[in-house]
């Protein structure tokens, strides 16, 4: 199964989920490869790959290399392909990397897909390149935060007929979020997933220790959600097969 995962806009902790559901699905016996197609390389800091390091898919493409060369073992079971550090006037140009990616996405999912069980791809949120890519994946997911900001950007998405939405950074202290929730709940039907990722000082602090939140805090509520979420994703695969 390949699943696409995009922000309804930055800072809803879109990497930060797939980082933690990449990791416990690896925890459940899956193999995942967690592909990065975000400019801003941040997928790999999740687990522990120096700032300094440049390589990624999209350097290996720049350098003439084939592009999943960079893909790294994180533990058994668990491969990340980072984006690759760019310099400042190629990373102005990502959308040239993405559509030189797009020409040979279904072939690259095919390929993969006989490696790894679970494909998960962290997709950038402002990139125009970014909604064919998503389009090709099985699973289609994106995460948005129960705020107003949110719910205006919900009515101008596309592919809203054929995505799984889901709710992160959610505080159930919060009247405004649980009545936004009751909601998209009332709006999007079986299309919200009901699974959420709640907010957790765990998952920051995950990532000033450079490691999954899983790992990092395994008792947490954010890693309880990740397993969840795992589960959930595991079924749907199941349902689809």
């Amino acid at each position: 199964m390949h699943a696409a995962f995009r922000g309804i806009r930055g800072g809803v902790g879109t990497t930060s989920t797939v980082a933690a559901l990449g990791n416990a699905l690896q925890a459940m016996g899956e193999t995942v490869l967690m592909i990065d197609l975000a400019p801003e390389n941040l997928l790999r800091l999740h687990f522990g790959i120096p700032l300094a390091d440049p390589r990624g898919w999209a350097t290996e493409l720049a350098n003439g290399g084939a592009w999943d060369d960079a893909t790294r073992e994180i533990k058994p079971g668990l491969h990340l392909l980072p984006f690759g550090q760019l310099g400042r006037a190629e990373r102005s140009n990502a959308s040239h990397a993405l559509n030189t990616l797009w020409e040979a996405w279904p072939n690259h999912l095919a390929a993969l897909s006989k490696r790894y069980g679970m494909i998960l791809v962290d997709l950038p949120m402002s990139e125009p390149a970014a909604l064919p890519l998503m389009s090709e994946c099985e699973l289609r997911i994106t995460t948005m935060e129960a705020d107003p900001a949110s719910c205006a950007l919900l009515h101008d998405l596309p592919h809203r007929g054929d995505c799984q939405y889901l709710i992160t950074r959610f505080d159930p202290l919060s009247h405004l979020q649980r009545d936004i929730r009751l909601l998209w709940q009332d709006q999007l039907g079986d299309a919200m997933i009901q699974q959420v990722v709640h907010r957790d000082e765990a998952i920051p602090e995950a990532l000033g220790q450079k490691q999954p939140v899983g790992d990092y805090r395994p008792q947490s509520l954010a890693a309880q959600d990740a397993a969840n979420l795992a589960s959930w994703c595991r079924a749907w695969k199941g349902a689809k097969s």
